[in-house]
């Protein structure tokens, strides 16, 4: 049953909530009037006239929909067909667990398709007051950068100071008043990266992030926009530093490939304790093994002690709650396995001590 003879639904504000509303009225055969301000009033934070521009971060949050409350509610939005969800699926950008966008392709993806839908009418024009008196149904989606008359006028109607607020009030924290030592800092273990796969199937791995990406190069599809080239291309690899990443590879593969394997069912005990008791199970081809701890803010091992062939050691005075423990295997020739911390390989949960015997 057609609805267009009805009244059109104004919507004031072209942002994430406002283009959506626009969308899901004209999919269910609502006439829609979406009025934006910008260009002809810009305001603080936008760089551009785009319908759905971020202003803020690119990401979404979390899209795990399995344990993440944001996550479910991305994946009903998308079960709802959300024109904002398309859009972001479709400019996603690498970032681990979250929905993270490409900012200008969301924005213009999300503004293609209202432009194209027959039912939205798109105004770009202010609303400098209260809606008149002629529009039969309104809907304000203008959020905290609201036109500072309507807001004024939305203030006087409702005797409120306040009509939004800015996400940007989590406290900040210094470093330097945080006890790093009783932290654990779980680097997003079990959220993704190439290393998982690897630490399941029993392989040591680690993830090595870029601290200075660029992102004209990465994170891109190939492509030229405004003279710009985009993307990773032949023409951008460094031969003679990847050669020299070739050589380190094949040099710690080799020294891997003659270490005996690294040592079996890691665990450590002393909850409660003045000393930590670490035990392991010993593998072919292993002449002894070194047990390492360190601080959990040290970035590298920094104590060791060697064990022989012997698989527990204790370690006086040494406190459980302080330290990272680990057990390496050693060869006849001192090629060395890499440190295995307590617990399932690549899992950083340690086994606890074991349950009191039956009185």
């Amino acid at each position: 049953m057609s609805r267009s003879p009805l009244s059109p639904v104004h919507v004031v504000g072209g942002g994430l909530a406002g283009s959506e509303t626009a969308w899901q009225l004209a999919r269910a055969g609502v006439p829609v009037v979406l009025h934006e301000m910008r260009p002809v009033r810009p305001t603080e934070a936008h760089v551009t006239a785009g319908l759905a521009e971020l202003v803020c971060s690119n990401s979404f949050r979390s899209d795990d929909a399995e344990t993440n409350a944001v996550g479910l509610l991305h994946e009903e939005l998308r079960r709802l067909s959300s024109l904002v969800m398309r859009a972001a699926d479709a400019h996603r950008v690498p970032a681990g667990s979250a929905l993270a966008v490409d900012r200008v392709g969301f924005s213009d993806a999300v503004q293609t398709t209202l432009e194209a839908e027959p039912l939205i009418e798109i105004r770009r024009e202010e609303i400098a007051g209260l809606p008149p008196a002629d529009w039969d149904s309104v809907i304000l989606a203008t959020g905290p950068l609201t036109s500072p008359a309507l807001a004024s006028a939305l203030r006087a109607l409702t005797g409120e100071d306040s009509l939004a607020f800015f996400d940007a009030i989590a406290p900040i924290v210094s470093v330097d008043s945080i006890d790093r030592r009783a932290v654990f800092a779980a680097s997003r273990y079990g959220r993704g990266g190439d290393q998982v796969e690897m630490l399941r199937h029993g392989f040591p791995a680690v993830r090595i992030s870029e601290g200075a990406e660029n992102y004209d190069r990465q994170h891109q599809d190939l492509r030229t926009e405004n003279g710009v080239e985009y993307g990773d291309t032949i023409e951008g690899v460094d031969f003679n530093y990847l050669g020299q990443v070739a050589r380190l590879n094949i040099v710690a593969m080799a020294a891997l490939g003659n270490a005996p394997a690294s040592p079996l069912g890691v665990t450590i005990e002393g909850a409660v304790k003045p000393d930590t008791t670490v035990k392991w199970q010993a593998v072919p081809g292993a002449a002894g093994y070194r047990v390492w701890w360190r601080s959990t803010t040290a970035p590298q091992w920094t104590h060791s002690r060697w064990a022989g062939d012997a698989t527990e050691i204790t370690l006086p005075g040494v406190v459980i709650d302080d330290f990272f423990f680990g057990v390496s295997s050693v060869s006849d020739d001192g090629y060395e396995s890499p440190v295995v911390f307590p617990g399932p390989s690549g899992s950083f949960v340690s086994v606890g001590d074991p349950a009191a015997p039956a009185s």
